[in-house]
């Protein structure tokens, strides 16, 4: 393999997507952009269908330099000249005629999806699919016209239906758009599992309120999956999960893959305006996840030492036994262990008290918080308590 051509090829994707849009700003420049990338996308080469391999895929973005930027990025320049310039309509028209070629529209989704060396990609995505996950509201309801004859609801593997692939980007206008048309805002599959879960995940606040507007079930769960929810938490999302709430979202619902509540979730994470609104909210925090761990636990395991003096502060058990035969403080006092002699002076003498049951366990809890500061900075007040 050419390794050098193949680095000189990264190179030029990487230089032309930082400075594309620089060097042609405005709307003059993304319709040059825009008109670009739709007729490279367009050549007839791509008609074959996707690459068969991992070399194949290589073969051809090596050849096709422009091939990446193209494919990733083709839909936010024709997005902008719809919204910002009067050659929307135009733009409208030949994305239509570009993602209506079935035999064409493969080739796009696997470059936009492909990473490294992977020539797999989703399968059973349709143009309408790809419009949505784009933003472009012309060309969605271009295609929901009898003309093209798509049905708002079909599924992908990747996407799910169209409006959990407008759900994932933001879209406002065209979730709009879809529910209009009748799209199921509960409807299944997809990486999320829903257009709830989607933008819940991804932070789109809007378009998580026009969802529960229309009906969307804040508390629905498919396929083992997590509620909005348990993706806004882990997200760090705090206004969503609050909004959630507000909606009636169950606080201490655990998701079926793991067992974790939405707090366990922010906990493992790391997110403390997450976990400061849950408590204020009075979430339970010493709900077992399915290894009999509480968000205490979580925490510590990440290291999480803002959260876990706030969880201590409102009272979180520290006597619960995971799975793993360990309570919070256990694993505490492993966090203690790792801390090197030369950070801390007289570590033993520490660790001597704590196991001599010396150092109350409370106490113990803010040793470990002194790991993620700095030892040396707070070892006077450290060794103050130990004794």
């Amino acid at each position: 393999m050419d390794y050098a051509g193949e680095h000189n090829h990264y190179t030029t994707q990487v230089y032309l997507e930082r400075n594309l849009s620089t060097w042609f700003s405005g709307s003059s420049g993304e319709r040059l952009i825009a008109a670009t990338c739709l007729e490279y996308l367009s050549y007839d080469t791509f008609l074959s269908g996707p690459a068969e391999s991992s070399e194949a895929l290589q073969v051809r973005l090596k050849s096709y330099p422009l091939l990446s930027y193209a494919a990733r990025y083709w839909g936010e320049h024709v997005r902008f000249l719809q919204v910002q310039s009067s050659d929307g309509d135009e733009f409208c028209g030949r994305t239509l005629n570009l993602l209506s070629n079935e035999a064409r529209l493969p080739s796009i989704v696997q470059v936009m999806h492909c990473d490294g060396n992977q020539y797999r990609f989703p399968r059973q995505v349709s143009a309408l699919h790809i419009a949505a996950y784009f933003g472009l509201n012309l060309v969605v309801g271009a295609f929901l016209d009898s003309t093209f004859k798509f049905q708002v609801d079909t599924g992908s593997e990747y996407y799910g239906t169209a409006l959990q692939a407008a759900a994932m980007g933001g879209w406002d206008n065209v979730v709009t758009l879809l529910l209009q048309k009748g799209a199921n805002p509960d409807s299944s599959g997809g990486e999320y599992d829903g257009p709830l879960q989607a933008a819940a995940s991804r932070g789109h606040l809007i378009a998580v309120e026009n969802l529960v507007k229309v009906g969307a079930d804040v508390n629905r769960q498919i396929m083992g999956g997590r509620g909005a929810l348990h993706h806004a938490a882990d997200h760090g999302h705090d206004t969503i999960v609050d909004t959630l709430l507000r909606q009636g979202a169950e606080i201490n619902s655990r998701d079926r893959d793991f067992g974790r509540t939405a707090l366990a979730w922010a906990s493992l994470s790391g997110h403390e305006s997450v976990v400061r609104l849950l408590l204020d909210w009075s979430a339970s925090m010493d709900v077992l996840d399915h290894q009999s761990s509480t968000a205490l636990h979580l925490a510590l395991e990440k290291h999480n030492y803002r959260i876990i003096d706030l969880l201590i502060d409102k009272g979180a058990r520290l006597d619960v036994v995971n799975s793993n035969h360990k309570t919070a403080v256990d694993l505490a006092l492993e966090t203690i262990r790792k801390i090197e002699p030369s950070d801390f002076e007289l570590d033993g003498e520490l660790i001597g008290s704590i196991e001599s049951g010396t150092v109350h366990k409370q106490q113990l809890m803010s040793y470990a918080s002194m790991k993620a500061k700095s030892l040396i900075r707070y070892q006077p007040h450290i060794l103050e308590n130990a004794r």
